[in-house]
């Protein structure tokens, strides 16, 4: 199982939801999830352990620095939903004493705000960004085919930053975040790279792609057609990249 780290964004908490291992070489992933839950500063950040199988002293630690990280933000880290391998792992620094464990199921869907994941910067990782994306535009209510181009632009975005803002180095976060305002889907791509600003890039025009015999150089394009508006920001040593598309509710599909 690859490791990655889904997010879930409630009114009142944010759920943390790591998966796989996490030890020295993709705690970055869990240390960017947190980071996120700084930004979100929700009451409660939950970090639901059901589906992690292992976790190194790395990935504790970075446990230990977001009890006090959060703390200052005004959110309290609660842990809960542990197998019994990561309970001993927990249990042998006696965090408990430290942190509220508590296990609880998931707050109601129809309260979802947005949802999320952060994978590492692995060219082979972008199946599972598209695959996040077609689960999720059914958990946040929307199934519009049209969704099939934001999934494009996402894919395009996701893959320049594994390859130009990482100059293709793995073991670095890539998150995506989506969510959805009346009929208007948002998506941001996150990253800690090379400060890169897509909208200022103007890309290769197609006709000039044809006429010289490329094969690249019209990701940024295809971005820009796909998706209504593109923004970026820098903030914090993050890359926040940001499309969004509107759907018109009387010419809307059913995808599923």
């Amino acid at each position: 199982m690859n490791t990655s780290v889904h997010l879930a964004v409630y009114p009142d908490t944010l759920w943390l939801c790591p998966s796989g291992e996490v030890d020295s070489s993709n705690v970055v992933l869990l240390e960017e999830a947190f980071w996120m839950a700084r930004n979100y500063a929700n009451p409660e950040t939950y970090l639901d352990c059901k589906e992690l199988t292992f976790i190194s002293s790395a990935g504790l630690g970075q446990i230990i620095h977001a009890i006090n990280s959060l703390k200052a933000v005004g959110s309290t880290l609660v842990i809960g939903r542990l197998n019994e391998t990561v309970k001993l792992a927990l249990g042998a620094l006696g965090l408990h004493r430290f942190v509220r464990m508590e296990d609880r199921p998931k707050p109601q869907e129809l309260d979802l705000e947005a949802v999320g994941i952060i994978v590492n910067s692995d060219l082979r990782e972008l199946k599972s960004v598209r695959t996040f994306l077609e689960t999720s535009f059914t958990r946040i209510r929307y199934d519009d085919v049209s969704a099939y181009g934001l999934k494009m632009a996402v894919d395009e975005l996701v893959s320049n930053v594994i390859r130009h803002n990482y100059n293709g180095t793995t073991g670095k976060p890539v998150a995506v975040m989506l969510s959805r305002q009346d009929d208007t889907l948002e998506a941001s791509v996150i990253d800690q790279g090379f400060a890169f600003d897509p909208t200022r890039y103007e890309g290769r025009a197609f006709d000039k792609t044809i006429a010289g015999g490329y094969s690249g150089g019209m990701g940024i394009n295809l971005v820009r057609a796909l998706a209504d508006s593109f923004e970026y920001e820098t903030r914090d040593g993050h890359n926040l990249t940001q499309v969004r598309k509107s759907f018109d509710r009387a010419t809307r599909q059913k995808l599923f």
